[in-house]
């Protein structure tokens, strides 16, 4: 379904670099039902069969996915030439997703994505996301309020809405050892917002617009932008999103606190949890 902007109607676009059978199966729940998506572009980005299958199953049951694939041979990669580029996570490569931005040039599109392990939206988070992004032109890319991100973990904490004691030691910073190395944080992050949900306690995570003025590498797990505002990113495209683009376009991201959504885990929060971050997902799954 088409959204009105200040100047033009977009076609809305999402896209999702996948992925893990687990988390699509999740995650799909929450964007199937949200009508105002016209098209949903699976990032074809792991080789692991029992995903590859779940994904082609997806774009069989939903006539709004297309399947896209990277075309660059990064399976070929040797592991030990290629460290940094072929990075491996249950056959899911971080460093080759810049190469499926040559996929979001639609000038007449607006696009978001979420990564495969979103595991909660607010009812209606994404049109309200939408509906920001295309009033507010001035702005390169636009994030909602993401539960578990280091720079807004660091946020909600002094701002006491999640005022926990393992986030005391929690910095400003992309890379916080505190929220991005300790399993303890993770769960107490998740546990606490699971319960806020159950309450009806989500106002408190409102905490207005976040202007990220010295190009704060926040990350990327949700996003929207304009199609034709860049033609292609770098192999890190984290970095190249919030800094170097930002920069060079004389542009700021935002991250609009008004929708709630939820990031489950970065790659090295999974290594010391506390506890089984098997039955934190099943919570998650209970929610929707």
């Amino acid at each position: 379904m088409p959204i009105s902007g200040k100047s033009k109607i977009y076609k809305v676009v999402a896209v999702t670099p996948a992925g893990r059978k687990k988390n699509l199966k999740l995650l799909r729940k929450y964007v199937e039902k949200c009508d105002i998506i016209d098209e949903w572009q699976i990032w074809l980005n792991t080789d692991n069969p029992e995903d590859v299958d779940y994904i082609h199953q997806m774009k069989s049951e939903n006539p709004k996915i297309e399947i896209k694939e990277a075309n660059d041979k990064a399976w070929e990669f040797p592991e030990e030439q290629h460290k940094f580029c072929s990075h491996r996570d249950h056959g899911y490569r971080c460093y080759r997703i810049h190469n499926f931005f040559k996929y979001c040039r639609d000038e007449n599109a607006v696009y978001i994505r979420f990564d495969d392990d979103i595991c909660y939206m607010q009812d209606n988070a994404i049109e309200e996301l939408l509906k920001f992004r295309v009033e507010n032109e001035e702005y390169l890319l636009v994030y909602p309020l993401i539960v578990n991100s280091p720079f807004l973990n660091y946020i909600l904490y002094q701002r006491k809405v999640l005022d926990l004691e393992s986030l005391k030691d929690c910095k400003y910073e992309w890379n916080c050892t505190n929220c991005f190395y300790k399993g303890r944080a993770i769960c107490d992050i998740h546990n606490q917002f699971i319960e806020d949900v159950k309450n009806n306690n989500l106002e408190k995570y409102k905490i207005g617009n976040v202007l990220l003025r010295q190009q704060e590498r926040v990350i990327i797990n949700c996003i929207s932008w304009f199609g034709g505002q860049f033609k292609s990113v770098a192999m890190n495209e984290e970095l190249d999103l919030t800094k170097a683009i930002p920069k060079r376009l004389g542009k700021i991201n935002c991250v609009h606190a008004g929708p709630i959504m939820a990031h489950f885990s970065s790659y090295y929060q999974r290594f010391q949890p506390t506890e089984n971050l098997d039955d934190i997902w099943d919570k998650y799954e209970k929610l929707i």
